[in-house]
């Protein structure tokens, strides 16, 4: 619950609204790529007018927050500008976002004498934060957050409670990590022989359908089952019943498919609807491990079999003692990644290791890592 995290809407700045999150970067700048066919890093005017509107924004608010940026012409680098975006946020002074929050819980209506009903306190907190604060304010409650601020009537003091949320003195484990600066990181660079470097083998998804009409079993896994947001857009899990990106409930949402980039990346597709380019880390006959592209943490790894194709953790239980030696080869393959890559570098192992030996175990490695499947492939 760290006030950073709050993402103020208009009529307030932009970067506020777009960029209170780590992930929130990755996923506009997505959201910018889409429409970046011809992967050039430029956009049309209108484009840019257009996500800006399903962000929340007016026509006129777009063109002013434009206007700020210097924007001329009918094409715009859409990274420089949400690297802009980034820039004018950190500007922003805590007095500033503080004055922001407090502007819209005293719009959010049932403030009374400064006070507002609990409930309704953690409903703007939900909409403003989405489901990632949410889910910070059990916890929170559990930990006397309230105490100084909460009335008699399950009231809170609104001020007291802002005063506390800005003062700095929110928990640890309440807080994020955001804002990193990029050319501060070290980094674990990869070093790949130019001649590895090698052209998709085919152009696109289509070209690759094209090519392989016919085959229900390959133009199958292409695909990924979905439940797209009708909120923002984002496309979901079939399984799941909220919106993990802004947590609108996906209740009578049709079905649909998109693309699973996984499997452009196993079969050398070199762009779908972006490019497929990927930080590769190993690749073997039968494994294909990378960088994730929205990596959370400083080794964020991504490892996928080449050699078969499993729709999901469900087919690993077909065949137990099968599925069981996918995964352990997928385990040794990241291990390997980890020791012989991450751990070998002695500036990176310093920084975020604090110099500790690399693990030379799979045992060791399941002490230190967090494993997880995604489901359905390439979505979360």
């Amino acid at each position: 619950l760290h006030p950073d995290r709050l993402r103020v809407p208009k009529p307030f700045c932009l970067p506020t609204r777009l960029l209170g999150a780590m992930t929130a970067y990755a996923d506009i700048l997505k959201m910018f790529e889409a429409q970046d066919a011809a992967g050039k890093g430029v956009v049309p005017r209108k484009s840019i007018l257009t996500l800006l509107g399903r962000l929340g924004y007016e026509e006129k608010d777009a063109e002013k927050v434009l206007a700020q940026y210097g924007a001329e012409g009918d094409t715009l680098r859409y990274r420089e500008f949400l690297e802009w975006c980034w820039l004018q946020e950190e500007k922003c002074e805590p007095v500033v976002r503080r004055n922001r929050v407090e502007y819209i819980f005293n719009s959010a209506g049932q403030v009374q004498s400064g006070k507002m009903p609990r409930a309704k306190l953690e409903q703007v907190l939900r909409d403003l934060g989405g489901p990632a604060v949410a889910k910070t304010i059990d916890e929170g409650v559990a930990r006397g957050m309230w105490l100084e601020a909460k009335g008699p009537e399950d009231e809170v003091d609104i001020a007291i409670w802002l005063d506390w949320v800005f003062s700095g003195a929110v928990p640890e484990s309440l807080s994020y990590l955001a804002k990193c600066r990029v050319a501060d990181l070290v980094t674990c660079p990869r070093t790949l022989d130019p001649e590895e470097l090698t052209e998709g083998a085919y152009a696109t998804l289509d070209d690759f359908r094209e090519q392989h009409a016919g085959d229900e079993k390959v133009l199958a896994q292409l695909k990924n089952r979905v439940l797209v947001c009708p909120n923002c857009a984002k496309p979901n899990a079939y399984t799941l019943s909220e919106c993990n990106a802004c947590g609108a409930a996906l209740a009578g949402v049709e079905e649909s498919t998109n693309d699973n980039i996984f499997m452009g990346f196993v079969y050398g597709v070199a762009k779908g609807r972006f490019p497929l380019l990927v930080s590769t880390r190993a690749e073997t006959e039968d494994m294909l491990a990378f960088d994730d592209p929205l990596a959370v943490t400083v080794v964020h790894l991504c490892v996928i079999p080449t050699s078969v194709f499993c729709p999901d953790i469900r087919f690993l239980f077909s065949d137990p003692a099968r599925g069981l030696k996918l995964i352990d080869d997928m385990m040794e393959c990241a291990r390997k990644v980890l020791v012989e890559q991450y751990w070998a570098d002695d500036a990176f192992r310093q920084k975020y290791f604090c110099g500790e030996e690399a693990p030379q175990t799979l045992e060791k490695v399941q002490e230190l890592a967090v494993l997880g499947f995604n489901f359905p492939p390439s979505m979360f």
